[in-house]
């Protein structure tokens, strides 16, 4: 492997959490803002938080207008 990294939809991080991360072999641990995340992500430096608002934003608008979710899934749609 080149890397290791984690993939977090809502990031509590209580506790140790941060400290554990940080001593980690993680690479990089991307967590969604759906809770703030600006104090977690000074205190670790592998912390990356990502704005999850567009992907949530278009998943309302298709199933507002009766279209497809599948797209929103597609690896470049927001990113």
């Amino acid at each position: 492997a080149r890397g290791i990294y984690a993939v977090i939809t809502h990031g509590i991080f209580s506790g140790a959490a941060l400290d554990r991360i940080a001593e980690s072999e993680l690479d990089r641990v991307l967590v969604s803002n759906t809770l703030p995340q600006g104090e977690h992500a000074t205190a670790c430096a592998k912390l990356r938080p990502f704005d999850a608002s567009p992907m949530f934003a278009e998943a309302i608008r298709r199933m507002h207008n009766g279209e497809s979710l599948s797209v929103i899934y597609r690896p470049d749609a927001f990113y």
